[in-house]
């Protein structure tokens, strides 16, 4: 922490990427690796503006910049690197509804993972480093099958639906976003075949500004 500069300022990392990419993972890893005590996890998901079964979703995707109240966003993480608290409600992937809002205290650090961290200007600007990951197409597609048929109770056929509807909004909104990272992780899948994802490298790509060490 001292050689970060993270023991009173609260150091804000944010972690993009595609939907399936891994952000929470990584985000989850990070929260162990730092203390849960010393952080806060905030999950972009939070500001959809719909809750599940809206009709608003056959207009638009979770992808799309306008189904979210991104602009809200900015205060809020304002708000924590000043030292305040916030109030916010929390969306449940599993049944598609929020919870009430709780209190977020801000501490060392604070993880903000979702699908638009830099999409805005006045966002990315507030975040001290901006990692962005980006499987290729075949290992973010295997990674999505798992998680939302094991944990989210989609069939195949949904979620193969799901990355159809949303294909040009990804490309569109959240793809773009990796030029306005510090890092960019490429997770790479070398058995294609088996899709046995234990067999994988990383490519990282930093600015020389960034220690790789």
């Amino acid at each position: 922490y001292t050689k970060y500069k993270i023991s009173s300022i609260p150091f804000l990392l944010g972690i993009g990427g595609n939907s399936g990419a891994g952000k929470s993972t990584v985000a989850e890893a990070l929260e162990q690796v730092f203390q849960e005590k010393k952080t806060t996890l905030i999950n972009g998901d939070d500001v959809h503006r719909w809750e599940r079964g809206n009709n608003k979703w056959s207009k638009f995707t979770h992808l799309d910049p306008k189904a979210n109240h991104l602009h809200n966003e900015i205060e809020m993480v304002k708000d924590l690197r000043r030292g305040f608290s916030i109030y916010r409600k929390k969306y449940d992937h599993l049944t598609g509804k929020f919870s009430e809002e709780k209190k977020l205290i801000p501490n060392n650090l604070i993880l903000y993972e979702g699908l638009h961290p830099f999409y805005l200007k006045r966002l990315r600007e507030l975040f001290d480093l901006k990692i962005f990951l980006k499987p290729s197409e075949e290992l973010r597609s295997l990674w999505k099958f798992n998680r939302d048929i094991d944990t989210r109770g989609k069939t195949k056929e949904e979620v193969l639906d799901q990355i159809s509807v949303r294909k040009e909004d990804s490309a569109s909104y959240v793809d773009i976003q990796s030029e306005y990272a510090d890092v960019i992780v490429e997770p790479i899948l070398h058995d294609e075949d088996k899709k046995d994802d234990n067999n994988l490298s990383f490519k990282i790509t930093l600015p020389n500004s960034v220690s790789f060490d």
